[in-house]
């Protein structure tokens, strides 16, 4: 990946649709990210997709309580 990308996460879905976007300018599969991180594609599904577990939800939750901003980026 030559081009760094960034975004600003505020929840599970912008941090699933920036994981998506990584993924596939990578062009790598749901199945190929799942296999390199030992999970299963359902795995890689359900955090591109946004759902948020109770964990996520509630670190969020905590995050925007404190006014903590969260930045991801490629290297």
């Amino acid at each position: 990946m030559a081009e760094s990308i960034w975004a600003r996460v505020n929840g599970p879905a912008e941090l699933g649709a920036f994981v998506r976007e990584v993924r596939e300018r990578a062009e790598m599969t749901q199945e190929q990210l799942a296999d390199a991180i030992g999970a299963d594609r359902k795995y890689v599904y359900q955090v591109e997709s946004g759902q948020g577990t109770r964990y996520a939800l509630r670190l969020f939750a905590l995050l925007r309580e404190l006014d903590v901003d969260i930045q991801v980026r490629t290297r």
